[in-house]
């Protein structure tokens, strides 16, 4: 059985924005965990991001699509800033501002230099380095005994990995989605699958 692109991403929009709810219900559940909502907030934009995806596909270069991927590279900020308050931290908000910042300046500055790859190097190099601070997070947490550590630690890498491997990747010919699209929603299924245990 064959899944296109799109389909591939509905359905991962859908487990993500069911995991945003569940991580969410979680802390309604255990309000001491202060870290949920962050995380829940950060799968729930996720989700936003890759509907808006699906939906600016007509038109790449759209105010859709352009929002759709300032969303996205927004939400692994809370990702971070939630492994941040797992170890009683707090999130640092004007690190979380750089990398959106930074895209909004790519996506300012592409037409004038007319460089086509520029927004979506941007995007995937800040969501690559916002989930490697929280493999960072997570990593200097490791002296407590927690099961689900590894798992999730081992999930963020392979999607860091993932994110950094397809800037390099020019856009598929026989699909106005980037490359990166399908990574996105497959990636955030297994790692939201992860964080919740």
């Amino acid at each position: 059985m064959n899944f296109d692109i799109p389909t591939l991403m509905a359905a991962g929009a859908l487990a993500t924005a069911a995991v945003g709810l569940l991580v969410g219900i979680a802390w309604i559940a255990d309000r001491d965990a202060r870290a949920l909502p962050w995380w829940a907030i950060g799968y729930l934009l996720l989700a936003v991001g890759i509907a808006g995806l699906l939906f600016g596909n007509a038109h790449p270069d759209g105010a859709t699509f352009v929002l759709a991927s300032f969303i996205l590279t927004l939400s692994p900020t809370f990702m971070w800033a939630g492994a941040r308050i797992f170890a009683y931290r707090r999130p640092q908000l004007a690190g979380m501002a750089i990398g959106p910042l930074v895209y909004l300046l790519s996506v300012a500055i592409q037409p004038a230099y007319h460089l086509p790859q520029l927004t979506m190097t941007a995007s995937l190099g800040v969501v690559s380095v916002y989930l490697a601070l929280a493999v960072r997070e997570l990593y200097r947490q490791r002296a407590e005994k927690l099961g689900a550590r590894w798992p999730l630690i081992g999930f963020l890498v392979i999607h860091a990995a993932v994110f950094s491997s397809a800037r390099s990747k020019p856009r598929s010919t026989c699909s106005r989605l980037p490359a990166w699209s399908a990574s996105t929603s497959s990636s955030a299924s297994s790692i939201s699958s992860s964080s919740s245990t």
